[in-house]
């Protein structure tokens, strides 16, 4: 019963409807907008890495493979 006192006591209607509704709404577009941002910044973050790590493997991939034909020949030449 303590709530009770406490809420009867503080002189505010516990029913007004329009007393947060404002607060409420802007807390909510506050949490929303930063929902979006971060959203966004993941998505630009896995299209980046993405995108770099193709191209990282396109270019080891030729590396590679060039030095595979030199130690190839090499080993072939040799036995």
């Amino acid at each position: 019963m303590s709530w009770f006192k406490s809420l009867s006591f503080s002189g505010e209607d516990v029913f007004d409807e329009n007393a947060d509704e404002l607060n409420l709404q802007s807390r909510e577009w506050s949490s929303n907008m930063k929902r979006r941002v971060r959203d966004g910044y993941v998505d630009g973050v896995d299209a980046g890495e993405e995108a770099s790590l193709q191209s990282g493997f396109n270019l080891g991939f030729r590396e590679g493979a060039a030095q595979t034909v030199v130690v190839g020949r090499l080993k072939g030449i040799v036995t």
